[in-house]
């Protein structure tokens, strides 16, 4: 399941981002470099919404689709458009 946005606002104009949730503690290799050209483009991080409240707080802003999206865990941004996924 996962949710691309696309943000208005920050240091560009627009900003491509999204949130993936992946059973086990690895990115597969379908969703990693062997099976998309684009991986590299982008920043990855983990996290931890079970243990972490900030964490917890950016994935609900992500899900939330449509609303301003919570992108740093301190800046809202603006969200123009995106998908979901399962």
């Amino acid at each position: 399941m996962g949710v691309f946005s696309v943000l208005k606002g920050g240091s560009a104009p627009w900003m491509q981002t999204g949130c993936l949730l992946l059973k086990g503690k690895e990115v597969p290799p379908e969703v990693a470099v062997a099976g998309n050209d684009d991986y590299v483009l982008y920043d990855w991080r983990k996290l931890d919404p079970v243990n972490s409240a900030e964490d917890k707080t950016i994935v609900e802003s992500y899900l939330s689709f449509g609303d301003d999206v919570l992108h740093d865990g301190k800046n809202k941004l603006e969200h123009a458009d995106g998908l979901k996924f399962l």
